[in-house]
């Protein structure tokens, strides 16, 4: 088995209004993956987005992002068989997509991979900004101080918000102490 050894950047497009895409650069600098009609997947699913970037990448000739989009959207039809539905919701496709960053960020921590990394960076366009260190920490500290110091009660108020749970429960145990 003969492994490739190619350096690559990972550089950020600006988009407008906030939006950023991952361009993945070679040493040559040629351009791999850039989702084009950005403007027009605003108004579509999560789902069709990764459908949609996935004939980009397959077009393009991008094997870092077909190859972690393709899980991904095998990942989909799989719930989709399981549950019996053809159109998950966005929010089930989010569990999808955390579960594919969370496997990933494993792999980076064991191996240390760039292709892991790459892998990472594509999928993170997807989900939505996590929150920070500082914000969760200000958010327990107000739970706290309104009266709630039991754990599961806490992490009840962060299910819906878009936070790492792992470093929510670290604050926590950091306050509440």
């Amino acid at each position: 088995m003969r492994s490739l050894k190619v350096k690559f950047q990972v550089t950020y497009c600006n988009l407008g209004r906030g939006s950023r895409i991952p361009t993945i650069l070679d040493r040559r600098s040629k351009l791999f993956f850039l989702i084009r009609n950005f403007k027009k997947q605003n108004n579509m699913t999560l789902k069709e987005k990764i459908n949609a970037d996935f004939m980009t990448a397959f077009k393009s000739k991008n094997m870092v992002a077909k190859s972690i989009l393709s899980v991904v959207k095998g990942e989909i039809q799989t719930v989709e068989k399981n549950t019996g539905s053809d159109n998950l919701s966005d929010a089930e496709v989010t569990k999808i997509l955390t579960k594919t960053v969370k496997s990933l960020k494993e792999t980076i921590t064991l191996a240390n991979d760039e292709k892991s990394k790459l892998e990472l960076a594509v999928i993170e366009v997807y989900l939505p900004k996590q929150m920070s260190k500082e914000e969760v920490t200000s958010k327990v500290t107000e739970l706290v101080n309104s009266g709630i110091t039991q754990i599961g009660a806490i992490m009840k108020e962060f299910a819906s918000l878009p936070a790492d749970k792992k470093m929510v429960s670290e604050v926590i145990k950091e306050v509440v102490g």
